[in-house]
């Protein structure tokens, strides 16, 4: 990645951000955000997304365009679509928070919305396609130095600076049987800010089983049955799981440690009741 510090800074550095300064953004970073996509528009599972910055959007000042979504003072937004698949969601999360890591170096606010997002504006200035889908956006933006009330209720309730314990989401071996931060290692920093990642509502639903004997890293989906996604048709949780994959990889990569994604056999992983997602070999 073509960035000014180390990952992991950025993503600590990272925070939704609601309340911009009423200034638009040079076209010139409007330019380096677009380039940047169009090298990095590829998931893990070979889902591809197309982006555009879009301004001047038909918004009404305050209008709540998400979850947790009033949104002030921001004059530009990144949008993205997806074609529709089974995996779509898992890679629009991990393209995106790609995006968002590189935003965030360039010294720009954002924020993650979808949920009960208003896409129809959207959808429209990017001429979305029968089969195409727009899981989330982001306002891009000069951050504001003072948060407003709003925006502070906001955090407070999603509980935002707030993050499950280690033994709540890292298994050694089998699920229930916690992995420690002596046991993962190298991988210590890479699960770490898989820990530290975004989530909507902040429910975390991320869980890893890693199997120490064969070197993998097992993803799974603890999911929450208030985001019954086939009834919002957007599965938020599934977006989650992109941002843990993006996280753990970019981390990984640039501690020098290689590996791969795969999807294993049942056969393959460990026996419990989480969803199984996808699997890193390392090697």
């Amino acid at each position: 990645m073509e960035l000014s510090k180390p990952v992991n800074e950025i993503i600590r550095q990272r925070f939704s951000c609601r309340t911009y300064k009423n200034q638009a953004i040079p076209a010139w970073i409007s330019d380096k955000i677009l380039s940047y996509t169009r090298e990095n528009s590829v998931g893990p599972f070979g889902g591809r997304s197309r982006f555009h910055v879009l301004e001047n959007l038909d918004l009404a000042p305050n209008e709540k365009i998400g979850t947790y979504g009033f949104i002030t003072g921001a004059s530009a937004f990144l949008a993205g679509a997806i074609q529709k698949d089974e995996k779509c969601f898992v890679d629009y999360g991990f393209i995106f928070e790609k995006l968002i890591l590189y935003i965030t170096d360039l010294g720009l606010g954002t924020c993650w919305l979808g949920g009960t997002l208003h896409r129809s504006e959207f959808a429209s200035k990017m001429e979305l396609k029968a089969d195409e889908i727009i899981p989330a956006v982001s306002p891009v933006g000069f951050i504001h130095e003072t948060r407003s009330l709003k925006e502070k209720t906001i955090r407070f309730f999603a509980g935002s600076a707030k993050r499950k314990a280690w033994a709540e989401l890292f298994f050694h071996n089998q699920a229930g049987t916690s992995l420690s931060e002596k046991e993962a290692g190298s991988y210590v920093i890479p699960l770490e800010m898989v820990r530290l990642a975004p989530s909507a509502s902040n429910k975390q639903p991320w869980r890893v089983i890693y199997d120490s004997q064969k070197q993998r890293f097992h993803f799974f989906l603890e999911r929450s049955k208030s985001y019954d996604w086939l009834k919002m048709k957007m599965d938020m949780q599934g977006l989650d799981a992109g941002i843990a994959l993006c996280h753990f990889e970019l981390t990984a990569r640039e501690a020098g440690l290689t590996g791969k994604w795969e999807i294993l056999s049942p056969d393959e992983i460990p026996a419990t009741s989480f969803e199984y997602i996808v699997s890193w070999i390392a090697n």
